[in-house]
């Protein structure tokens, strides 16, 4: 059974962009007022969703049609994903209410082009950040991101001169060089296996133990080579095998990692 919670996640992230639908379809002339009634129930639905945390100290997660990942979308809040939320949407407000006057269209005057765009990819830029902070695998959280870049850069450069066009240009060149490494990175991730501090599992230790391993950790973590390059984790840890796989695609390149390395705590 879907708790009321987990659904509050669902509407965090979808609010904003049916706000930016229904902007599309009212028009420049009721652009603002969709936005600002956007904002503000999004505003009461994040904290509603904290209250709901505070109560229940536990992650709230959803999984979209029931699937996990890889293969399904997952949503999650933690204690830093309800604080961040909580922050993003009092700053959204906050900028919604410095806005209020300077993009606004006249009743009685034609519509403009830079007020319209301007509360659209406002909500946008608020609904691509609640997808980050509420990311659950990686897949959805390189989405976010891509969404995050898309929003940013026409409202960067909204204003069409020459020096915020350059200024979003550069943003855009970077945010990509981002997505590029962000892929890398994805071909590095372990998927199976467990890391061992010497000789002992990490997986096995209780909270206590691996906070006594982290605080007596001096020595420097040793490693030895590698056929694709240096690693210091002799196997990845168990909890990772849902997530992208890295060993099937990176082993075609490289060819399979026959040595091990170990830690030193």
């Amino acid at each position: 059974m879907i708790e009321l919670g987990s659904l509050a996640l669902v509407a965090a992230v979808l609010l904003p962009f049916l706000g930016v639908m229904a902007g599309l379809v009212l028009g420049g002339r009721n652009v603002r007022a969709v936005a600002v009634i956007t904002i503000l129930t999004g505003l009461a639905l994040v904290v509603s969703i904290a209250f709901d945390f505070i109560q229940s100290p536990q992650p709230l997660t959803y999984l979209l049609g029931g699937w996990a990942p890889p293969l399904g979308i997952a949503l999650r809040a933690d204690g830093l994903s309800v604080i961040m939320m909580l922050a993003v949407a009092v700053v959204v407000a906050g900028i919604a209410a410095y806005a209020w006057g300077d993009f606004a269209t006249p009743a009685d005057g034609a519509e403009k082009r830079a007020p319209f765009m301007y509360w659209l990819l406002l909500l946008a830029v608020w609904g691509s950040l609640n997808l980050v902070f509420l990311s659950g695998d990686l897949f959805t959280l390189y989405v976010a991101l891509e969404l995050l870049t898309f929003s940013g850069v026409p409202l960067v450069c909204l204003d069409g001169r020459g020096e915020t066009l350059r200024a979003a240009l550069r943003y855009l060149l970077f945010a990509l060089a981002g997505s590029l490494l962000y892929l890398l990175g994805l071909l590095d991730l372990p998927t199976s296996g467990d890391v061992l501090i010497d000789g002992r599992s990490t997986t096995a230790m209780t909270e206590d133990e691996r906070a006594r391993v982290r605080r007596a950790a001096e020595a420097p973590v040793t490693a030895t080579s590698m056929p694709h390059g240096p690693c210091n984790v002799v196997r990845a840890p168990s909890w990772s095998s849902t997530r992208v796989t890295r060993t099937r695609l990176f082993s075609t390149i490289t060819g399979p990692a026959r040595a091990s390395s170990g830690m030193s705590a």
